[in-house]
């Protein structure tokens, strides 16, 4: 009774208060849903030093349901599939579905305003969607307010401001193309992550004057595509080439073309991987080919990228392409595709060694026996002796003591391979090192995005 009291109570308020729009500006989304972690927990407390509103999210657009300005303390409280908001003295002023609903709670001024949780202080609003056994904790913000929290963590504020400019326009231009598609993370209920699976974000807590001057000089500034606004991707360093989609994703697009890069600077790199740990990095992703007798890049892209490696062993054969490549290796050990293999192979050496042997004769003890030096009869273990004999004596001997030559074959040589690469990450579009090197030498950013995207026009 009391959830349907506190529903009840929520429509009321909603068709008293009316509903307000906080929308896109053209092709740019006011806001953007990002994903901050998984919780399990049942209960948290929220601070709006602006006031409190609830609000629905809905592609790019929040709607605001209904205002309490003067509520500046909520609980949330997660129980039933429910999501019941309390005021701070126990008054039920909201309930949401947290697996189906897009509605949040947030500061009345939600384009401005700030709230703290846990400690933290965050832009927007705070959303938490059922998934699986736990909730998504999830930051809606406005797009703008979240190119804050990107651009110090995707490029360093010691750049020049127009490598920050441009790096504002791709990160920019990235979100909008993926609010519109449905979100990337869309099944957990947000539209990007803060990882580098989407952009890095960082919050309020690192955001740096520098680029949040970047990103205001270029408010709602995107990439565009034969008209379209389309997605740009970056990478921290091309190793001098930029590449093809098509080659590296596959699925070309017409702006994100192959050439040689030249403002890009050498950034090089190396790893060595021991034999023991090449056989165990395959054996994990479920390759077993036996000691391994030969390494061989067997495809490459036009700038360079490997597309196809083979590893040859004495069990049998294993092709690993682009797409499983760096993940063998471990990205943040193998910082690209672009490399080289040095790798010594080995060779079979016989050998002559002596091996104990264990050489017992056949005999039975009505043959032999045994005198000490006063003519008694000795007893023997003779599971640990030898018996030989030799004429009319019997000598006994220690079975370890008993050696013989044998030949054996034994690997000499191998010590694994040692991988010679250059650049960081995946290559396509935007060289940020790139991009720095241009700003230095006068470029604008219009200039820099046109250079790494072909075709494109900035508006």
């Amino acid at each position: 009774m009391k959830k349907l009291i506190g529903v009840l109570c929520a429509l009321v308020v909603f068709l008293c208060a009316g509903t307000f729009v906080f929308g896109a500006s053209g092709d740019v989304p006011g806001f953007i849903r990002v994903g901050v972690t998984n919780v399990s927990g049942s209960l948290y407390y929220v601070t709006f030093p602006e006031g409190f509103a609830v609000y629905e999210y809905s592609g790019g657009e929040v709607y605001q349901k209904y205002c309490y300005p003067d509520v500046t303390q909520v609980e949330l409280v997660c129980e039933g599939g429910y999501i019941n908001v309390y005021d701070e003295y126990g008054e039920e002023l909201f309930i949401s579905y947290g697996d189906t609903s897009q509605y949040f709670v947030g500061s009345a001024d939600i384009e401005n305003g700030t709230f703290t949780e846990g400690g933290r202080i965050c832009r927007g609003g705070l959303m938490l969607y059922r998934c699986g056994s736990g909730y998504s904790y999830i930051n809606v913000l406005s797009l703008e307010k979240y190119l804050y929290g990107v651009l110090p963590k995707e490029m360093s504020a010691s750049y020049p401001i127009e490598a920050l400019k441009a790096q504002a326009v791709c990160a920019r231009s990235y979100a909008a193309q993926t609010v519109r598609s449905g979100g990337k993370h869309g099944g957990a209920g947000y539209d990007v992550c803060c990882s580098q699976d989407c952009q890095v974000y960082g919050g309020m807590g690192c955001e740096s004057a520098k680029c949040t001057s970047a990103v205001s000089d270029t408010t709602g500034k995107l990439v565009y595509y034969g008209g379209v606004p389309v997605s740009c991707y970056y990478s921290a360093n091309n190793g001098g080439w930029i590449e093809s989609s098509q080659e590296i994703w596959g699925g070309g697009a017409g702006y994100l073309k192959a050439k040689k890069d030249e403002f890009n600077p050498s950034d090089t790199w190396e790893i060595v991987v021991p034999d023991e740990k090449l056989k165990s990095l395959l054996r994990s992703a479920g390759y077993n080919v036996g000691n391994i007798q030969k390494v061989q890049v067997t495809k490459r892209s036009e700038g360079g990228s490997v597309l196809e490696m083979e590893f040859t062993g004495d069990a049998g054969k294993a092709v690993i392409g682009k797409d499983r490549i760096r993940s063998l290796f471990g990205t943040s050990a193998m910082r690209s595709l672009k490399f080289d293999i040095t790798e010594n192979g080995y060779e079979l050496v016989k050998k002559v060694v002596r091996q104990p042997v264990n050489r017992e004769s056949s005999f039975t003890l009505d043959q032999y026996y045994v005198l000490d030096r006063t003519g008694e009869v000795m007893v023997l273990n003779l599971n640990e002796v030898v018996a030989k004999s030799l004429s009319d004596a019997l000598v006994i001997k220690k079975a370890e003591t008993l050696t013989e030559e044998k030949v054996v074959e034994e690997r000499s040589g191998y010590d694994g391979i040692k991988i010679s690469g250059r650049g960081y990450g995946h290559g396509i579009g935007m060289s940020q090192t790139g991009a720095r090197e241009m700003a230095a030498q006068g470029y604008g950013y219009e200039d820099i995005l046109k250079y790494y995207f072909t075709d494109v026009t900035i508006q």
